[in-house]
């Protein structure tokens, strides 16, 4: 597979597809739709010829923040006596404002306008009711409104008019017995057409499905322009996230394949966010912790995606609400249930079921409920029992669950009540002794996590003040054990209070002041071998190895608070002067984190961006441990800075190039000493190490529309690193000069969706085994190691293949969908491996081609 020739096949594709949008379509995803609640009627013209059929005249009606029409235009202009008549009167209409993130924005919505035909005097008005009923969405039962509902008696030809009510509902009085032709229109619908039949004195109460025209998720619509104050803010919508091929509908997997992002070995979890470390970058649900990200280290994200409304990721320059990171932000916007009926859904795929269900409670009181269990652990026990090297106590499995309740408590307030957690466990009895020269090297293995975590959030809005706090605690357990030898055991219980307002002081100043607290509990317990002396004792048998028991409980205090200034000197500028202050109370440190971030509008479509700050992380809990680590460590720096710029070249296609440069000084690393004499001294870490990153990312993005969603993404950086000063610096494990990710998903005719991904990637630094030397005490060989990631892997590319199709229902929706990776099945190399005295090594090749394949049912 030439690989050149398939990054321009899909970069043509993908500028085909944008150059045959309108240029003009500026589409974004809604948060809530604008809903008409005052409706002007125009009636038939009194010169015009009446016919049998309604005429429609279709506008483009321009909606401000307030809900008011400000410009009615054609879509195709005429020039007709309806066309007049049509504009008139939506300049009439009031609406119920659009909502863009929960806030009120300014739309543009096509709108359909009909007129309908006097009814002719066959029809008597006695008042008497004779079809009534509710118009419906197919599939989804959501109610119809405004929908234009025409009655014909064919036997007379006489014809009634009306329209559904907000609830869908509509009527028909006094209509003569016999056979009525019903037709239906809708904007967005499919015409609909029945017949129904009037016996003497019946009364019908009838229930009609409407088919959408397209089922499509990505809702459109226009917006204004979108007040920025992230420098680098990509924010992917859940209904994209759930077609992008490989991802399984993974919420977290998704932002792997957005710039900034290396590639993990073999897919497993992680962030690698701008070259730095997978724990340099943290996950938060509306501002609480995610403690454990994956199940399994990669297989799927333990908060089920369908409970979010969107992802923000930050890789850089974020504000100063967010600390105790150096690298990167990903923030799960959790979305508030539906509240006009009961929906959910039930998935089933190769490897898990999942299931979700919400509605409304009662008046301004809704809920959401979602769980999530593999069973693959049933597939692999039945395969094991054919296995006589073990015994499968437990295979793998998992689950999770997210529970939320949301409470309108006015028009200024609300109540929301969150509570998810995940559980993984896994467990194998090795009958024999993995290595003949260690007899206890068999047994019992098994590791298990767990988290639960709760939260209650308060939100308080007024015209210039917005309030949000949020009081949070949770629960981590993590337990090891390996051949009855070795065990691990580790209980975290954590607090989070947060508390954020939001003030406008005036036309050019706005302030953002709040509270970070975190108090944590920590205990463990560790069973293990004594860290080596020396090399060689690090290949000492278990039955020879000597044991230390830790046992460690410790309750720790971090306190911060943030203060940022959102100023507008001039129309076109925007400066963010913000700082973070705080107390970490494991290094006994005061911080003090300055940082700044500006905008400047050079047009309506071009906008550069900068941004510099400081950033402080507290060192990994193991380097702290006053067993395994150094207690007297502090918290390394980091300096992020970024320059770019973002050309729009319409509402739909949008272009964003990002200059980056980041240092982080005082890392912690092994004690040189230790490097230096193969000789365990204390303290075991110190504050020598230094790092740095720097790159470019190129974003090239295309908003979701009726037939296409896309991106293309691509990183040009260099990661390295040193240990102690007077090191040169070498690369990181995480150095991958050059990310490519192309995503193109398409929306096709009869409720077929198609998504393709191809990533092509380098290779990770690696470190090669020049020889080995023999250990006759332990009968076996050490590695002698080369220059540390002097070699490079092979390049990595793949391509995957998403299809779903849909079908509907008057009631509920059916989906199938088939997710191939690797379909061309390249074997990637994932690592090197070695024969027993490290004489010949090979490449570790990477997954073949997978297929996978789901049902989901809707309802």
């Amino acid at each position: 597979m030439d690989i050149k020739r398939l990054v321009l096949i899909f970069a043509l594709l993908f500028s085909i597809i944008a150059s045959a949008e309108e240029k003009d379509a500026n589409n974004f995803v809604l948060t809530r739709p604008p809903e008409l609640i005052e409706y002007k009627e125009s009636k038939w013209p009194e010169n015009e010829p009446v016919t049998d059929k309604p005429v429609e005249v279709i506008l483009e009606i321009e909606i401000d923040e307030n809900g008011a029409v400000v410009d009615v235009k054609p879509q195709k202009e005429s020039g007709t006596i309806f066309e007049r008549l049509a504009i008139d009167a939506a300049k009439g209409f009031r609406f119920k404002p659009a909502e863009i993130d929960n806030k009120p924005a300014r739309v543009k919505i096509t709108y359909r306008y009909v007129f309908y035909p006097p009814q002719k005097s066959e029809v008597k008005a006695r008042g008497i009711r004779r079809i009534s009923g509710v118009v419906l969405e197919a599939g989804t039962k959501n109610l119809v409104s405004s929908a234009s509902v025409v009655c014909k008696n064919l036997d007379t030809g006489s014809v009634a008019t009306t329209e559904t009510d907000e609830q869908g509902r509509f009527e028909f009085l006094d209509l003569l017995d016999g056979v009525y032709k019903i037709t239906i229109l809708a904007s967005g619908y499919k015409k609909y057409e029945t017949q129904e039949v009037l016996e003497r004195n019946q009364e019908l109460n009838v229930k009609y499905y409407l088919m959408k025209t397209s089922y499509n998720e990505f809702e459109t619509v226009v917006r204004g322009k979108k007040e920025k104050k992230e420098i680098v803010k990509r924010t992917i919508e859940i209904e994209e996230i759930s077609k992008v091929p490989g991802t399984g509908g993974d919420a977290i997997r998704v932002i792997q394949n957005l710039p900034g992002v290396a590639r993990t070995i073999l897919n497993t979890g992680g962030l690698i966010v701008r070259g730095s470390r997978p724990q340099d970058t943290r996950v938060f649900i509306d501002g609480m912790p995610l403690p454990i990200l994956f199940h399994f280290y990669g297989l799927t994200s333990t908060y089920n995606s369908e409970m979010l409304s969107s992802i923000d990721f930050y890789p850089g320059g974020f504000s100063p609400e967010y600390g105790n990171v150096s690298a990167g932000i990903v923030e799960l916007k959790r979305r508030e249930p539906k509240t006009d009926r009961l929906y959910g859904y039930l998935d089933v795929n190769i490897i898990e079921a999942s299931a979700m269900v919400e509605g409304p409670i009662n008046n301004g009181l809704s809920f959401g409920a979602a769980f999530r269990r593999s069973y693959v652990d049933f597939i692999i026990s039945a395969l094991a029992n054919n296995i006589d090297a073990f015994d499968l106590t437990v295979a793998p499995k998992y689950y999770d669950y997210q529970l939320q309740l949301n409470y309108k408590i006015s028009s200024l307030d609300t109540l929301d009540i969150g509570l998810f957690g995940s559980k993984d466990a896994f467990e194998m009895i090795f009958k024999e002794p993995l290595a003949e020269a260690d007899p206890l090297a068999s047994g019992t293995f098994n590791a298990g996590t767990m988290y639960h975590t709760g939260l209650v959030k308060w939100i308080h809005r007024m015209e210039d003040l917005r309030l949000e706090s949020m009081f949070g605690i949770g629960y981590i357990d993590f337990d090891f054990g390996l051949f009855e030898k070795i065990r691990m055991s580790m209980d975290q219980i954590y607090f989070v209070f947060r508390e954020k307002v939001e003030s406008r002081i005036s036309e050019h100043l706005r302030l953002t002041i709040g509270s970070d607290i975190h108090l944590v509990y920590v205990g463990a317990n560790v069973v293990a071998p004594q860290i080596p002396k020396n090399m060689v004792d690090q290949f000492k048998p278990l039955s020879n190895s000597d044991l230390s028991k830790t046992d460690q409980a410790e309750w720790t205090f971090i306190p911060a608070f943030f203060t940022e200034f959102d100023i507008k000197p001039v129309k076109e500028l925007t400066l963010l002067p913000g700082v973070r202050t705080g107390y970490m109370d494991p290094t006994r440190e005061l911080t003090i984190e300055p940082r700044l971030r500006l905008f400047y509008d050079v047009t309506q479509n071009l906008q550069l961006k900068a941004s510099t700050g400081l950033y402080r992380q507290l060192p990994g809990s193991a380097q702290l441990s006053r067993d395994y680590g150094n207690p007297k460590l502090h918290s390394l720096y980091m300096v992020q800075n970024g320059v770019g710029g973002e050309y729009k070249f319409n509402e739909l296609i949008s272009l964003d190039i990002e200059f980056f440069y980041k240092y982080a000084w005082d890392m912690a690393y092994s004690n040189p000493n230790s490097n230096e004499n193969n000789v365990s001294v204390e303290p075991r870490y110190l504050n020598t190490g230094a790092g740095r990153a720097y790159g470019v990312e190129v974003f090239l993005r295309h908003n979701p529309s009726k037939v296409f969603s896309g991106w293309i993404s691509y990183t040009l950086s260099r990661s390295e690193y040193y240990e102690r000063p007077g090191m040169e610096y070498r690369l990181t494990p995480w150095d991958q000069p050059h990310i490519l990710t192309v995503v193109s998903l398409f929306k096709l005719p009869k409720n077929w969706d198609i998504g393709l991904r191809f990533r092509l990637v380098s290779g990770n630094p690696t470190t090669f085994i020049k020889g080995g030397v023999y250990l006759s005490d332990y009968n076996s060989y050490i590695p002698v190691y080369d220059k540390v990631n002097n070699e490079r892997m092979p390049l990595f590319h793949q391509l995957d293949l998403r299809v779903d199709k849909k079908f509907i229902f008057d009631k509920w929706i059916l989906s199938g969908y088939i997710d191939i990776q690797n379909v061309y099945n390249h074997r990637s190399v994932e690592g090197v491996i070695y024969n027993y005295d490290y004489t010949q090594r090979e490449w570790l090749q990477g997954l073949p081609i997978i297929p996978s394949f789901g049902l989901r049912a809707e309802f």
